[in-house]
């Protein structure tokens, strides 16, 4: 039997389960996830083995619990936390999640994670599908959720919310954030990022406008 206060969010978890996700991620994103023992991860957190199942129930849900926390940053909720969205304009609410979802797509932690799947989702093709559920999927849901508002507004005019949230991540991503996954040299520089957010989003606007 699972402990649902550690599969529902890190906010209200004991913690003895905080310990146990905190240990897991310090594992999982230095050595990857096949050559992560349950073990080592039991070791870290001064538990015994059974008291991780006991808590999440399997090495994937785990794993799931420390995509959630790392991802967690990228919802278009966050950088929005205390502001009313019918003050905002779209182009402000465009500005302010390009600039969150960005820095958390290139922070050290979301690069390792995406190798990790990348690099063993072959061996574990669930390992893919579990990373697109709890990053990428619950994004482009929350964000079409967004998109709708100022649609039903008249702002914009969209046929598949849900399209053009996957479209607008996928222009942020760009060339740019291409860098940062490879680590090439020189990085681009902070000038070089904001004109990337700022193109994607004037493009996106111009693309869906009514004005």
């Amino acid at each position: 039997m699972v402990d649902k206060e550690c599969l529902s969010g890190m906010e209200n978890a004991s913690p003895k389960c905080k310990a146990i996700v905190r240990a897991a991620e310090k594992r999982f994103l230095k050595n990857g996830y096949q050559a992560t023992s349950m073990d080592e991860i039991a070791h870290d957190a001064d538990v015994s083995k059974q008291t991780i199942y006991s808590h999440f129930g399997s090495k994937d849900v785990l794993f799931s619990q420390v995509m959630t926390g790392i991802c967690h940053s990228a919802s278009p909720s966050c950088p929005l936390e205390g502001k009313d969205i019918d003050e905002l304009s779209l182009k402000s609410v465009l500005d302010l999640i390009a600039d969150s979802f960005f820095n958390m797509l290139i922070s050290p932690k979301s690069l390792a994670l995406f190798r990790i799947v990348v690099q063993d989702s072959a061996q574990n093709p669930d390992l893919a599908q579990t990373f697109m559920d709890t990053g990428p999927k619950m994004f482009v849901t929350s964000f079409a959720e967004m998109l709708m508002h100022y649609k039903n507004k008249g702002d914009i005019t969209i046929e598949s919310p849900t399209e053009a949230a996957m479209m607008f991540c996928a222009m942020l991503k760009g060339h740019v954030y291409m860098r940062f996954l490879l680590d090439t040299s020189p990085k681009p520089t902070q000038e070089e990022i904001q004109q990337h957010l700022d193109n994607a989003v004037t493009m996106f606007i111009k693309a869906h406008s009514n004005s």
